[in-house]
């Protein structure tokens, strides 16, 4: 019920709109468009990064399971590999920390809103343009 009702207001409204002028509806529909292209290259450079990570995580993890489960704890005694495995431990989470970091430093925040509310203006100005060389 709730998902035909969704599906009637999505295609009324633009319709309406458009019916009203077509400029307004182009508005609309083309208004999300850089925020959206800028949220989907974002995502695609953090999936390769995800993807280029996990051999790093899985060392993590290993170093995490050998000093955290009681089976293993006689041979880290034993050999004294307590410090050695921390140190690696510690060393893998610092380079998945610092690329995490770097992503989300290019993270498209304060640029996604830059180009939308560029493109935003560029079409309110056009529409403006449009309606007084109509007038």
């Amino acid at each position: 019920m709730q998902v035909g009702q969704n599906g009637i207001a999505l295609i009324g409204i633009p319709a309406l709109l458009f019916s009203f002028n077509w400029w307004i509806g182009l508005f609309l529909l083309a208004a999300p468009l850089p925020r959206a292209l800028a949220r989907l290259a974002y995502a695609r450079k953090r999936y390769a990064f995800e993807q280029g990570q996990a051999k790093c995580e899985r060392r993590a993890w290993y170093y995490h399971w050998m000093m955290t489960e009681a089976s293993h704890a006689k041979e880290i005694r034993l050999f004294h590999l307590g410090p050695l495995f921390r140190d690696r431990f510690k060393e893998q989470r610092e380079t998945l920390r610092g690329g995490r970091r770097g992503c989300e430093k290019s993270k498209p925040q304060g640029r996604e809103k830059f180009v939308d509310s560029r493109f935003t203006t560029l079409l309110r100005f056009s529409c403006r343009a449009r309606r007084l060389a109509c007038s």
